[in-house]
């Protein structure tokens, strides 16, 4: 068993405050969805944004680790809303799926509209590993979709064994 001391708890609560910080600095920088939409007019779809953090903390003497993650994917052409219409969310036994959040912004009249039109269905992953195969894969496909939607996935996966940890 580990002892931590208060100058390792003081460490990773200060590392904690500058990932935080960072992050929150990163969220006021937005992406001009217009200025790309011109900029990438031959593709079929962009990913504007890919954000994760991992925040360990001190609860009651038990470090905990969880990772947040947001992506951002702007649909261009013309194709684009029937082949990436779909999000994954990979978790296992190890990196539990504790929450998420998605959701599509669909361009109409010069605005976005907020949109919660999606399906999910959570599965055995398709790519297995011969040490871990408890691999599971969440599949959220979005329905309604145009050129210049945007698709946001935010999710949080909890790790339930630090030694486990990501890399």
């Amino acid at each position: 068993m580990m002892v931590y001391t208060k100058s390792f708890r003081t460490e990773i609560i200060a590392l904690t405050i500058v990932i935080i910080s960072t992050f929150i600095s990163l969220k006021g920088f937005s992406q001009d969805w217009e200025h790309l939409f011109l900029k990438y007019k031959n593709e079929q779809a962009v990913i504007t944004n890919i954000k994760e953090q991992m925040i360990i903390k001190d609860e009651k003497g038990v470090l905990v680790a969880n990772s947040i993650i947001s992506r951002e994917k702007m649909l261009i052409g013309g194709l684009s809303p029937g082949i990436y219409n779909k999000e994954y969310i990979f978790h296992s036994y190890f990196n539990k799926l504790t929450d998420y959040d998605v959701s599509a912004l669909i361009f109409n009249n010069n605005e976005y509209k907020k949109l919660d039109n999606f399906t999910e269905k959570t599965t055995n992953a398709e790519d297995g590993n011969v040490f871990y195969d408890d691999l599971k894969q969440t599949e959220i496909t979005f329905n309604g979709l145009t050129p210049r939607s945007v698709l946001k996935t935010n999710y949080t996966i909890t790790h339930t064994d630090l030694h486990m940890l990501p890399s």
